[in-house]
Order: structure tokens, then sequence, then C-alpha cells
């Protein structure tokens, strides 16, 4: 499988401060450690490797070309704990 960067730059419609210029912005999800449990123990700024099963929902196409995938996280996992 390749791992691919998620990372983009601001752009159309996105403020940033003058000190925001070039960061790199990734989405985000949010779990719980009761839907996670192997999350406990785990800190900010630790890299995980999660496998996740997920279903389409959804579908959007915008008139710039670009696609928006929209998925229900149906079941995942915690690999471990990369060293950062």
């Amino acid at each position: 499988m390749e791992m691919k960067s998620l990372g983009r730059k601001p752009g159309k419609g996105v403020e940033v401060g003058p000190s925001s210029e070039g960061e790199m912005y990734y989405p985000s999800v949010t779990l719980t450690q009761d839907m996670l449990p192997s999350l406990k123990g785990k800190d900010i700024d630790d890299k995980i490797t999660i496998t996740v099963e997920a279903k389409i929902c959804s579908i959007s196409k915008y008139g710039n070309g670009d696609i928006e995938y929209r998925l229900d996280l149906l079941k995942a996992g915690v690999v471990g704990k990369e060293e950062n």
C-alpha cells in the first residue's frame, strides 16, 4: 500500500496569518478512547499508524475538477507507535 501525504497548503478561501504562510494543513478525525482503546497511553505529537475500514457514503464533484469523498469509518486499529 502506497502512503501519500494528505497535507495541503492553504488555498483559495483559507485565511492564514503571516506566520502561517507555507504551513501545511491536514484533515483530522476525532476518535475517543472508548472507540479505539489502543490509543490509551499515547501522547500529543506521537506518530501512530492506524488501519481503517471505511465505506464511501458520498462523492462530490466540483467545477474546478476536485472530487471529495465522504467516508463512514467502520472499523479501525492502531498498528503501533512510531519513533519521532
